[in-house]
């Protein structure tokens, strides 16, 4: 993970870490969720388009898994379970490594 791009737009402003944190819970990770949902239910097209609302977050935060949603996002019917699990876990992880670095 590489926060460079986070310390440039936060410039270590704890208040905005936690609201970043607080963004990523409330509106990232559901649509992670309703990728999963919308993949048990075959709907690749809207996996994609989840994928692509995603990858802003997978950007800021310098996440290998920029490389799984592109992929998803550009090849919806690529997409397996595990790539979104991928993707799922590193955002957790993520957000673990912000809160330990930042101590917020």
């Amino acid at each position: 993970m590489d926060f460079s791009y986070l310390n440039s737009i936060s410039g270590g402003d704890k208040e905005f870490i936690v609201e970043f944190i607080g963004a990523i819970e409330t509106s990232t990770l559901p649509l992670v969720g309703e990728m999963m949902e919308q993949f048990s239910e075959g709907n690749h097209k809207r996996v994609g388009e989840l994928a692509h609302q995603v990858k802003p977050t997978i950007v800021m935060l310098g996440l290998e898994g920029i490389k799984t949603i592109e992929a998803i996002n550009e090849d919806p019917e690529s997409a397996t379970e595990e790539m979104i699990q991928q993707v799922k876990g590193e955002l957790e992880q993520g957000i673990d490594q912000i809160r330990a670095n930042y101590a917020v």
